[in-house]
């Protein structure tokens, strides 16, 4: 494969951010998103300055449909998406549990554990048919450690939840030459 491909969600700032740029220096041309359209275009000013590596869509991968117009753009621009980074989350609801908005629960769950499996379902067709394929989905904030996060009910189950869907997706997919 001549052209190096990926996309990071909530690529615009921080993890998502050093992340796309580590790829471009591995010489991969990306696919970033966000849902704010200004932290997009600051992003891929930043990125693009001596030449073109980079492009942007705005996303709110709490949605499928959204996936769907993210991956199809990334096709459109790059080709076939050789590596997924799932990296957008967000916190939801900080404080004790009896506290939380039920509904700012379930947006964490949303847009960290579904957008995880939104993307990664729809790029694994593509992997399967070329036989490659790198998934990476972020699960820290103490996910698998000793120690849970109180006060962070909503953030520490959804990236728990992405650990489990992790593992089982590499399971599903290590026949197909897809690492997740």
């Amino acid at each position: 494969m001549s052209q190096k491909t990926a996309i990071v969600t909530g690529g615009t700032r921080g993890v998502g951010l050093a992340i796309t740029q580590q790829l471009i220096k591995l010489d991969y041309k990306v696919v970033i998103c966000s849902r704010n359209n200004l932290e997009i275009r600051s992003t891929l000013n930043l990125l693009n300055k001596t030449k073109r590596v980079a492009y942007g869509i705005k996303t709110d991968i709490s949605k499928f449909s959204h996936c769907k117009k993210l991956v199809d753009f990334a096709n459109q621009k790059l080709g076939p998406i050789q590596v997924l980074v799932n990296n957008a989350g967000i916190y939801g609801p900080i404080g004790p549990l009896e506290d939380n908005i039920p509904d700012h629960w379930l947006e964490a769950i949303k847009v960290n554990l579904l957008g995880t499996v939104y993307c990664s379902q729809l790029v694994i067709p593509q992997m399967k048919r070329r036989n490659y394929g790198k998934i990476i989905n972020l699960c820290g904030g103490g996910a698998g450690g000793k120690n849970s996060l109180p006060r962070f009910s909503a953030y520490y189950t959804s990236k728990m939840a992405i650990a489990g869907f992790t593992e089982v997706l590499a399971e599903e997919t290590k026949g197909d030459n897809i690492r997740v």
